[in-house]
C-alpha cells in the first residue's frame, strides 16, 4: 500500500484538516462555561455527542488516508459518503446542543461546530470531485440493455 499525497484533493485535505482541528478543539479548548466561572471542555461537556464527534473525526481522517493510499475510487467514494452523513448528523447535533444549553458557550464550541461543518463540506467536495460533477450540466444516466 503506497501512500501518495498527490492523490489528495481539496475535499480530503479539508476533511482531514478539519478532523485534526476538531479533535484539538474537543480535548484542549473550553466549550461551556460553568456557574462558578470555570469552563468545561468538549469531552466532558458533551457526554453523549462526544462519541459521535470522535467517530466523525476518525472517519474524516480515514477518508484522507484511504484516498492517499488507493488508486481505485470505490473505497474513497464509499468513505466520502460515510463522512458526509456522519458530519451532517454531528453538525446538527452540535447546533442543537449549543442552542439548548443553559451554560455559557465558549469559543471551543463555536470552533468545534465550524470544524464539523468543514468536515461536511470536505466530504461533499470529495464525492463531487470523484465524477467531475458540475451542477449546470444535465447528464443522462447510462442504462444497460438486456
Amino acid at each position: 500500500m503506497e501512500i501518495r499525497l498527490s492523490r489528495l484533493r481539496r475535499g480530503e485535505v479539508l476533511a482531514g484538516g478539519a478532523a485534526v482541528a476538531l479533535l484539538v478543539f474537543l480535548f484542549v479548548l473550553g466549550w461551556f462555561g460553568t456557574k462558578a466561572g470555570g469552563r468545561t471542555g468538549g469531552w466532558s461537556g458533551l457526554p453523549v455527542v462526544r462519541w459521535l464527534v470522535l467517530v466523525t473525526a476518525a472517519a474524516a481522517l480515514l477518508l484522507a488516508v484511504v484516498q492517499a493510499s488507493r488508486r481505485a475510487p470505490a473505497l474513497p467514494v464509499t468513505m466520502s459518503v460515510i463522512v458526509s452523513a456522519l458530519a451532517l448528523v454531528t453538525t446538527l447535533a452540535l447546533i442543537v446542543r449549543l442552542a439548548t444549553t443553559s451554560a455559557s458557550v465558549q469559543v471551543g464550541a463555536i470552533l468545534g461546530t465550524v470544524a464539523a461543518s468543514a468536515i461536511l463540506l470536505g466530504g461533499f467536495w470529495s464525492m463531487r470531485d470523484e465524477d467531475g460533477w458540475v451542477p449546470e450540466t444535465d447528464r443522462t444516466v447510462e442504462r444497460v440493455s438486456v
